[in-house]
């Protein structure tokens, strides 16, 4: 069910993206900005004008007429972010509630919910879980907790050669600070 309320809000947010294009572009072909002989011109006017003058129509029908200027869209806007507001405040919380009660009805009777008659629990610990089998938690590195961490490297005693094959003479050669 949230699915479909995240469709449905994603739906009334991309109209309203529509809208404000639909209103642009209808400024630039008012002020000559494009030319609607533009075969490409005239088929985005053409898509916009038949997506949003049904929502548009009913709303111009009831404004009064307020010369050149067309607040419909505005109108449609405010009216589309006040659904917006109440799927989001009202609507999507008691979804959640909603979906645990009959979840909660499912974990209290799994044999009747079950389609094959047989319900099969199944637990997946993510990798650096505890494992409550056995009591040992392992962790992300595969090491288990309470062994000590692995040891970098081996110390090196003084004048001993380097990795690269240079002794240590330098080192050896300067007394060493307490």
């Amino acid at each position: 069910m949230r699915a479909v309320l995240d469709i449905i809000l994603i739906v009334l947010d991309l109209y309203v993206w529509l809208l404000i294009a639909s209103a642009i572009l209808s400024w630039l072909i008012a002020f000559n900005v494009v030319n609607t002989r533009n075969q490409f011109v005239a088929a985005v006017a053409e898509f916009l004008y038949r997506i949003t003058e049904p929502v548009l129509a009913p709303i111009r029908r009831f404004m009064p007429s307020l010369g050149g200027l067309d607040i419909s869209p505005i109108i449609v806007i405010l009216i589309i972010m006040f659904i917006q507001r109440v799927i989001t405040y009202y609507i999507y919380p008691n979804v959640i509630l909603i979906a645990a009660l009959a979840l909660t009805d499912a974990l209290m009777d799994p044999w009747r919910y079950s389609t094959a008659g047989i319900s099969v629990a199944l637990r997946v610990t993510p990798r650096g879980g505890r494992d409550d089998i056995d009591g040992i938690e392992t962790l992300a590195n595969g090491r288990q907790r309470g062994q000590g961490p692995r040891p970098r490297h081996r110390r090196r005693r003084r004048g001993q050669p380097r990795g690269d094959g240079i002794a240590g003479a330098r080192r050896s050669a300067c007394p060493r600070r307490r």
